[in-house]
């Protein structure tokens, strides 16, 4: 094979020298490129990755900041003293509340006041239970 006999061919041959002037440049491309290349994660994603992903006080300052600026937007948005619920809320919402709440509470009274169900009454379809039987 070709291949082969080249790659025989170049063992047998010494290694030369590089000549010093090409030697100095080879050297000085490869610290300029060594320089002004950026690292890894930096590529990618940008400058502030390189930064917080290894410090812990980053991440627990970025979730410190998180949950200052969530409790502020609760405690901005809760209404609080007398009359909260009616400066929330329409006098109409209030008064239809009021109204469904004192329906729930009647309707609650009633079902205590019903009798339990005898044991054989006719129950509702989806509480019928079925019997299997093989054969």
């Amino acid at each position: 094979m070709k291949g082969e006999r080249f790659e025989q061919e170049l063992k047998r041959q010494a290694l030369r020298a590089v000549p010093a002037d090409w030697r100095q440049e080879i050297l000085a491309a490869a610290r300029e490129a060594n320089v002004n290349k950026p690292r890894g994660k930096e590529v990618a994603a940008g400058w502030w990755v390189g930064w917080v992903a290894f410090r812990r006080l980053a991440w627990g300052g970025l979730a410190a900041a998180w949950v200052l600026i969530l409790g502020l937007n609760w405690a901005a948005n809760r209404p609080g003293g007398e009359g909260a619920v009616e400066a929330v809320f329409s006098p109409a919402v209030v008064a239809l509340a009021w109204q469904q709440s004192q329906q729930i509470a009647e309707g609650l009274d009633r079902a205590e006041s019903l009798e339990p169900r005898a044991a054989g009454t006719e129950r509702p379809r989806s509480a019928v239970t079925f019997e299997l039987r093989a054969v």
